[in-house]
């Protein structure tokens, strides 16, 4: 596969270079960029006024009920959105917004309806964070705003990036921070550079708006408050010892981050594959709240608020005098993560931002409490520097990382610590993030210049797959040995396991290795359940972008009924575009 890509990637950079100088190119992005940011910049930075005057006004009406039952009537609400159909639990988060990011594909502006799901939601006190609905509703504004300016299709991923950043520069006051964000989110290893300029622009447009809309909103008296963190005051001496100190934290952080990913994904898995879409909700709702109550029932002075600790109220916890005080953080730092992810991985609407600073905030009290650091400066320091570490486990953005708690905060001094804290928590906590969407830089580089030629021909599935009648396949109860014959005799490494014609399953040729090792002998008890498809209507660029994500090179082709109707593989696809790049040179469509 290797020494196919290459001639590809060769051919696509040689029919670019041809095009356009790099100097014209870099004059006509900014003349083009720069005026569309500032727009973007205005009319989001109004839409997230709006947004927090929302989420206020519905914390406001809640205020006056046990913070448990206005969780519970916000979460009935969001439920019954998605049982009319408003809300839609697969495009609520900021894998949506990465996956149409990849896909070169904007965000339609019905998408900003999230607004409503997402105010209840933060409103009603839920333990979510504000910036994935924050992200999709600036996605879907950039994108309107920039196919009115005339951005084209294949330009149009950078939209996306622009308005991600406009919406959390605004909503946390961090304009710098939030453009690395956005250009930093979309990918495991690096960050989406060539709009990154235009991105700070349009961040720092959006929250001088919002600043300037909420100082207005104040004086004429509404119900409305907007957040300017504050911790207090944070100081820890630049030497050895402190220094690794906050590596060490970082390690711990990012064992921790690690282990809470992986449970994520158990969780999310098995919710999936036992119950419909409204029983999840309704199951993940009543796990949250449980842990909240047990948190109320167990924990003397059990802290709650905003869901448990709103990264804004952390400053309760400082300077604890309890007689119980590590227990309640403790119990705190557990009681966040399961509270967050019980809801978030069923589809909730929400961002882990705000809960991940908690988390983090709460390990670094922790961190401090063991080592009788008692100076209420490095205490705080500590806890500052958790915050950003978690952030970087959980969400694979350490650069973003620093910069946002940094800005959050205002506590530059604390850069070095930050920094060897996010190192760590960012190596030690592994590939995965709570951000499904992310891919690699290097992927998402082939995806953008394979979909250069989607806009003169769209290549689907059903055009490049391996009909049904000649795929390999396997049963159940088909024997290991057996389909390790085939798997030999064949040189396929990868079937589909059918039953009725309906695909189950899906075994690899490790699998079936493995299974005979452990003294397995049928496919049912060694192969995949739960497994990745596409359908033949799909274009190839966005069933490519499925196959990165996932990691996986050879996927089975269903119908609505998940009857098997082929296989596709991501030779086929590349070949696909292949054939379709020759065309072009041959009869002249490029």
């Amino acid at each position: 596969m290797e020494n196919m890509i290459v001639p590809l990637y060769e051919q696509l950079d040689r029919l670019r270079s041809n095009l356009i100088s790099e100097e014209k190119e870099f004059g006509d992005h900014i003349r083009k960029w720069f005026p569309i940011s500032v727009l973007i910049g205005i009319v989001v930075g109004f839409a997230m006024t709006l947004f927090t005057i929302f989420i206020s006004f519905i914390a406001w009406l809640m205020g006056g009920i046990f913070p448990l039952l206005a969780m519970l009537i916000g979460g009935g609400l969001i439920i019954l959105l998605v049982r009319w159909g408003i809300e839609d639990t697969e495009t609520n988060g900021i894998t949506y917004v990465i996956g149409r990011k990849h896909q070169r594909k904007g965000v339609p502006l019905e998408q900003s309806s999230e607004f409503l799901a997402a105010g209840l939601s933060i409103g009603s006190g839920l333990p979510v964070g504000r910036e994935a609905p924050a992200l999709i509703i600036g996605s879907a504004l950039a994108t309107r705003i920039a196919s009115w300016r005339g951005i084209g299709e294949d330009e149009i991923d950078e939209a996306i990036t622009v308005g991600s950043a406009a919406a959390t520069g605004a909503l946390f006051q961090a304009p710098f921070g939030s453009a690395v964000f956005a250009a930093e989110v979309p990918y495991k290893e690096d960050s989406d550079e060539p709009i990154l300029m235009v991105s700070f622009l349009a961040s720092v447009v959006a929250a001088v708006t919002l600043r300037t809309l909420i100082t207005i909103v104040n004086e004429l008296g509404f119900i409305v408050d907007l957040h300017i963190f504050r911790i207090g005051e944070a100081f820890l001496e630049v030497n050895i010892l402190n220094s690794l100190l906050a590596f060490l934290l970082g390690l711990l952080i990012g064992l921790m981050g690690r282990g809470v990913v992986d449970v994520f994904y158990r969780y999310q898995k098995q919710m999936k594959r036992r119950f419909a879409e409204q029983q999840r909700l309704l199951i993940g709702l009543l796990l949250s709240l449980l842990s909240l109550a047990m948190g109320l029932l167990l924990i003397e002075d059990f802290y709650l608020a905003e869901g448990i600790s709103s990264f804004d109220q952390i400053s309760n916890f400082i300077g604890g005098d309890s007689d119980n005080y590590l227990l309640i953080l403790f119990g705190a730092m557990v009681i966040q993560i399961i509270a967050t992810v019980a809801i978030i991985a069923v589809g909730f609407p929400g961002g882990i931002f705000s809960p991940t600073l908690s988390v983090g905030a709460i390990s670094g009290l922790i961190f401090a409490d063991v080592l009788g650091i008692t100076e209420l400066a490095q205490v705080t320091a500590f806890a500052i520097v958790g915050m950003s570490a978690s952030h970087a486990a959980f969400t694979k953005t350490p650069i973003a990382s620093i910069l946002l708690v940094l800005e959050i905060t205002n506590m530059p001094s604390l850069i070095i610590p930050l920094i060897l804290a996010n190192i760590a928590a960012y190596v030690v906590s592994g590939h995965r993030s709570l951000y499904e969407g992310q891919m690699r830089s290097r992927d998402a580089t082939l995806l953008k210049q394979l979909a250069q030629y989607d806009q003169f021909t769209e290549v689907t599935i059903e055009a490049i797959m391996t009909p049904d009648e000649k795929v390999i396949f396997a049963t159940p109860n088909t024997l290991l040995q057996e389909i390790l014959e085939r798997a030999e005799n064949t040189g396929k490494r990868t079937f589909p396991v059918l039953e009725d014609k309906k695909v189950v399953g899906i075994i690899s040729y490790n699998d079936i290795n493995k299974g005979i090792e452990n003294g397995k002998t049928e496919v049912k008890e060694a192969m995949t359940k739960d497994v990745v498809k596409v359908h033949k209507d799909m274009d190839a660029r966005e069933a490519l972008s499925r196959f990165l994500a996932k990691d996986v090179e050879r996927v089975p082709v269903v119908d609505e009924n998940n009857i098997l109707q082929g296989i596709v593989t991501l030779h086929d696809i590349l070949l696909g575009h292949e054939k379709l790049i020759h065309l072009n040179r041959t009869f002249g469509g490029i």
